[in-house]
């Protein structure tokens, strides 16, 4: 097929799904209550895990999850590692991103092939022990937000909670350090969603994000009420929703007019922050500062352990 051809039938598609969006769309009819909110607590509760993976709350912030000393203290060794910026899908193109991250995500190293898969199984067990290494000669080994949540998971939840694994049995990383350096691209984020599946009570993706340290002003996590429920949600609002998924600015510009309100979380080092990866959601930019934290995606499976991975 044509280049000339390709870009006619995606022509054609997008005419289609806007015109079915003018029809029968109402993205208001998807807006949550206002009781499907942030819950706030000082420490990681079932009850609020319940509330969340059930999709009756947007996000859970328990305040002071990991001591404010050793966020900075892990802060300061995670600046000093080589990192690797996100590429990210424009109007252009691949371009650079905001966020760089010691070593990748599974799906970035699967897209390269079988050698990147290998590299990131490997680099996965190096990052473990170097993240779990003593901070200094003579002092106890030091555990990373990502090994407390897992822990604190595996306590909390009837049926525990482990790292998840490949077919070969192989664990994938937990948690991942992400470094975002001020001055953003954008102040206002990148809106997108992890997973495009419709919101189920019995199975979720959700992100676990533990800061280690923040910019003075900005950085705020915004999570959008927004509830796509069964397919035909999305195809009738697939004109809209497309643009969670790249990072056009005239996209992106039509998300943030037709999205309702965010619900913002602006957390403190040593914070834990999770939320419903299904969910539209943003983390917003800042002129100056930097930005550190570790972030692992949690897969819900009722009757199952929950798993934890990135």
């Amino acid at each position: 097929m044509s280049l000339l051809g390709s870009a006619g039938r995606a022509e054609g598609m997008s005419a289609l799904f806007r015109a079915v969006e003018k029809r029968f769309g109402n993205l208001e009819s998807l807006r949550e209550p206002a009781s499907v909110g942030v819950i706030t607590a000082d420490e990681l509760r079932r009850e609020d895990l319940e509330a969340l993976f059930e999709h009756r709350a947007a996000a859970v912030h328990v305040k002071g999850f990991y001591p404010a000393a050793a966020a900075a203290a892990l802060a300061a060794r995670l600046e000093l590692m080589e990192t690797t910026n996100w590429e990210i899908s424009s109007g252009r193109g691949l371009e650079s991103s905001d966020v760089t991250s010691i070593s990748v995500p599974f799906n970035v190293a699967l897209g390269k092939g079988p050698e990147a898969v290998e590299a990131y199984f490997a680099a996965a067990r190096a990052l473990q022990r170097r993240l779990r290494a003593p901070p200094a000669p003579g002092a106890p080994p030091l555990l990373p937000p990502i090994d407390q949540l897992r822990l604190e998971l595996d306590e909390l939840w009837p049926h525990g909670a482990r790292a998840a694994r490949d077919a070969r049995g192989r664990a994938f990383l937990p948690g991942l350090p992400r470094i975002m350096r001020g001055p953003t691209r954008s102040l206002a984020g990148f809106v997108h969603v992890d997973d495009l599946a419709p919101l189920r009570a019995a199975r979720g993706l959700f992100s676990a994000n533990a800061y280690l340290r923040m910019p003075p002003a900005g950085g705020a996590l915004a999570v959008y009420p927004l509830a796509v429920r069964t397919r035909w949600d999305f195809y009738r609002h697939a004109a809209t929703l497309s643009g969670l998924m790249g990072q056009g600015a005239a996209a992106q510009d039509a998300l943030r007019r037709a999205l309702p309100p965010p619900l913002r979380v602006r957390p403190a080092p040593g914070d834990l922050v999770l939320l419903c990866a299904q969910r539209p959601h943003a983390a917003e930019g800042f002129p100056v500062g930097t930005r550190v934290s570790m972030q692992s995606f949690v897969t819900h499976e009722r009757g199952q352990a929950l798993t934890l991975d990135t």
